[in-house]
């Protein structure tokens, strides 16, 4: 059974691709406990999902393309329906709620990371660094186009920081008591933040800007978030449909077996992340020689 008060929340609609991602990540969290929390999916295909009996009591939120139009914002900005969603979830749930983006890959029994959240304790995935010195380039950049502006935060105008640490978003974990206060404020900073400059990580700056008030904690040691391998996307989506063809009683288990068996999804990262470190000119000589990093090759 669920653990009570304990709500996983996906975001799975549009395409296939994030359909299947989502469906992995569910199983890599099934398959590691005996006291799962409640899967709560919002999605638009949800008899998709309903395929997979092992996803059995999983609530399935409907997204319809009015609500993901509404949630997107006038400035039609995808990453805010995040935030909606979360702040949908803190509404008709009462007690924690973690949220995990679909390329995701949960390593250990996702109730430890329930159990460090509480109030005013909030998980992220990875502490990116400070705007000043982030060894993401992007990042840097967001920092120098901070200075001197100043954002409407708690109907004071406060300024973002060049020492503001930048969380990956890609794990979000609070009380739905901290959601419920926390969530309308990030959703207003993101919404000033991307008209201003609409760069897709705007909603990680906001989450980064709100939530970095308090005690926040990384869950990289326990969460495996692939954004940079989504060349594997067309090969997951075999496995998939060849894991639903074959048996349509498999098990979460069966499903994360067939997938470590396929790839080590830790070693892919590790060379990937290798590969990006290298100087530009260096990857562009390789690639011509024939050496080059390339997810499509395997």
């Amino acid at each position: 059974m669920p653990s009570p008060n304990n709500y996983l929340i996906y975001q799975a609609y549009g395409n296939q691709a994030i359909l299947t991602e989502v469906l992995f990540s569910a199983a890599s969290v099934l398959a590691q406990t005996t006291d799962p929390p409640q899967l709560v999916i919002y999605t638009d295909q949800p008899d998709w999902f309903r395929q997979y009996r092992w996803l059995g009591g999983t609530p399935y939120i409907l997204l319809n393309p009015t609500m993901l139009a509404d949630w997107a914002g006038p400035d039609k900005f995808v990453h805010r329906v995040k935030i909606c969603i979360l702040a949908d979830a803190a509404t008709r749930f009462d007690g924690k709620l973690i949220y995990l983006d679909s390329d995701t890959l949960v390593m250990t029994d996702i109730n430890r990371l329930f159990g460090v959240v509480g109030p005013k304790v909030r998980l992220t995935h990875t502490n990116e660094g400070s705007l000043r010195d982030s060894p993401l380039r992007l990042n840097r950049k967001i920092g120098q186009y901070m200075h001197g502006k100043t954002w409407a935060i708690d109907g004071q105008a406060q300024s973002i920081g060049l020492d503001t640490q930048m969380y990956n978003a890609g794990v979000l974990g609070m009380t739905t008591a901290d959601a419920q206060v926390l969530l309308p404020k990030v959703l207003h900073l993101t919404d000033q933040l991307y008209h201003t400059w609409p760069k897709h990580t705007m909603e990680q700056l906001a989450f980064s800007y709100v939530l970095g008030q308090h005690q926040v904690i990384d869950t990289t040691a326990s969460v495996l978030h692939y954004w940079k391998l989504k060349a594997l996307r067309p090969q997951l989506i075999d496995l998939a449909i060849q894991q639903l063809a074959a048996q349509l009683d498999h098990s979460a288990q069966d499903l994360i077996q067939a997938l470590n068996a396929r790839y080590d999804f830790p070693t892919l990262l590790a060379n990937q992340n290798a590969w990006d470190a290298k100087p530009s000119i260096w990857r562009k000589v390789l690639t011509l020689l024939g050496r080059g990093w390339d997810l499509r090759n395997l």
